[in-house]
């Protein structure tokens, strides 16, 4: 049976400054090929041939595909639904939830803590991504998006 509150939970926004920090990251800051030749800015795999390039130094007996997207927002669309509902990110859309219910600034630099399962490096991943946030003040975004979502409440 479909819950609306359920729902509600899990469809909330992205910080900018995670969602900037990952799309550097996984594009190699825009130099990757994926990025280039399969609009990849999250580093999406895929096991479907049909919709998947061979990334080059894959392992051998992997099966794992880089996944090819028609448009930039298509590659967009997919990492939001992919973090608003794949089991492995919960724990930020747990933690998403409870700072928007107590009206806590929705921080990508705290949220990218939650992000231990998106790259195989773990905990290292999560160093990189706030080291980027950090670095290049991307907690300027969150700041100007809270702000312009606050006023439409």
């Amino acid at each position: 049976m479909y819950d609306y509150s359920k729902f509600l939970r899990r469809i909330d926004i992205i910080p900018p400054s995670m969602a900037l920090a990952q799309a550097a990251t996984e594009s190699g800051w825009g130099k990757s090929r994926f990025f280039k030749k399969a609009n990849n800015i999250f580093g999406h795999w895929t096991y479907n041939p049909k919709i998947g390039m061979v990334p080059l130094e894959r392992k051998e007996g992997a099966k794992h595909l880089v996944r090819v997207f028609s448009t930039l927002e298509d590659s967009i669309a997919a990492y939001m639904l992919n973090l608003n509902r794949t089991p492995a990110y919960k724990k930020f859309r747990d933690l998403r939830e409870k700072m928007r219910s107590t009206k806590i600034f929705i921080n990508g630099l705290v949220l990218s803590a939650t992000m231990t399962k998106y790259s195989g490096i773990g905990h290292d991943y999560v160093k990189i991504l706030q080291s980027i946030i950090r670095k290049s003040q991307l907690i300027n975004y969150d700041i100007k998006f809270y702000e312009k979502i606050k006023n439409l409440d």
